[in-house]
């Protein structure tokens, strides 16, 4: 077996890690949502931030480190397209992890804490979160597509398309969540 196998393999599982847990909390929260459910998506919330540093941190940096071994190992470089999109993607999402999602989660945390239990304004605050949580998940899905197709500059309607999902989806989200706040529910 060769080095590069060893990095390929320790790459995607962790990615599958990331993007696949991302995914699922994505879900619950989603749901939660669907059924009004305000506890329900305080605690999905609450689980997204508990995991931040114990799965998420990791997961993702150990995704990116065999990354990088393998273009050092394998046959790629740094100059590739698809390498410069999957690092501009990682870097995004762990941004928006970080500098986003993380302060955003303490924030709604220490409005729970205030008001002595879940209030409007940490469901409000919640939900705001899990939209941004939402598209989030969309740059990940579309770095494990740039991983995937690996495409060249040549690949013009790939890369349009990829642009137009992002484009699309983050639209859909937005579009959503006004829809949400123009009918207000009940927390």
């Amino acid at each position: 077996m060769l080095l590069y196998d060893v990095f390929l393999f320790v790459h995607i599982t962790a990615a599958v890690i990331w993007v696949g847990s991302g995914f699922l909390l994505n879900l619950l929260a989603f749901r939660a949502e669907r059924a009004n459910d305000a506890a329900g998506l305080m605690k999905v919330l609450h689980d997204m931030g508990a995991l931040g540093n114990t799965l998420f941190v990791p997961a993702s940096l150990t995704a990116l480190v065999f990354g990088v071994l393998m273009v050092i190992e394998g046959p790629w470089s740094f100059s590739d397209l698809w390498i410069s999109l999957g690092l501009a993607g990682f870097a995004t999402t762990f941004a928006i992890g970080f500098f986003v999602l993380k302060p955003r989660g303490e924030k709604i945390g220490a409005i729970i804490q205030r008001d002595g239990g879940i209030s409007a304004e940490a469901v409000a605050r919640g939900r705001q979160l899990a939209i941004i949580g939402r598209i989030d998940a969309v740059i990940l899905f579309l770095v494990v597509a740039v991983m995937a197709l690996k495409p060249t500059p040549d690949d013009i309607g790939i890369l349009a398309a990829m642009a137009a999902v992002l484009v699309v989806c983050t639209g859909l989200i937005v579009a959503q969540a006004r829809a949400a706040t123009a009918s207000p529910r009940t927390a």
